[in-house]
């Protein structure tokens, strides 16, 4: 899209500012928000109560300070902690990866290689397929609108009035069929 070889981006992106001040984006597709990859503790099939499990994992993003949560390398979650952490008011440690990716680190985690990452919602539900005792509860971002972004042919919006119209007709059942089914 930079190097205007295409017109066009249909993959949710996130509709931030700098990604609107170049380009245009759709209306959204899903909405979405960043969550904390975590294992269950150890044995917690058998434990008797959901206390004794909620009380092992991190619920609240104060429960942040002082961990070490890895990223891929350049990832929009590498500026959204580094807010968190002034925004707690303590310092969350940031490992960039340049040789592994979202899903890579889910399986990370899920191995013990690593204790957390933080990765889009529907990526931690997609790499977290077949793996077992991993918990996404704890939201560390506000939802944000994804959408398919256009580039920009000096003012010409036809193609996004196109693509918006597509979306806003579109039934959310079959789009979930279709996240379902490719995804």
């Amino acid at each position: 899209l930079d190097s205007c070889k295409v017109d066009m981006v249909a993959v949710g992106i996130g509709a931030n500012k700098d990604m609107k001040r170049r380009f245009m984006v759709t209306n959204p597709i899903l909405m979405q928000r960043s969550v904390l990859v975590q294992r269950l503790p150890k044995d917690w099939y058998k434990m008797s109560t959901e206390n004794e499990v909620e009380n092992q994992l991190l619920r609240s993003s104060v429960d942040l300070a002082g961990k070490t949560i890895h990223l891929p390398k350049g990832s929009h979650e590498v500026k959204l902690l580094e807010h968190l952490s002034d925004q707690i008011g303590d310092t969350i440690y940031i490992v960039q990866n340049d040789s592994l990716n979202s899903v890579d680190l889910v399986q990370a985690v899920a191995s013990g290689l690593i204790d957390y990452t933080v990765v889009e919602e529907y990526v931690a539900r997609m790499a977290s397929i077949g793996l077992r005792g991993l918990d996404t509860k704890l939201n560390v971002s506000v939802e944000q609108p994804l959408g398919w972004v256009v580039r920009n042919h000096d003012g010409d919006s036809s193609l996004l009035m196109a693509l918006n119209n597509w979306i806003d007709n579109f039934e959310q059942r079959n789009l979930n069929r279709i996240l379902a089914k490719y995804v």
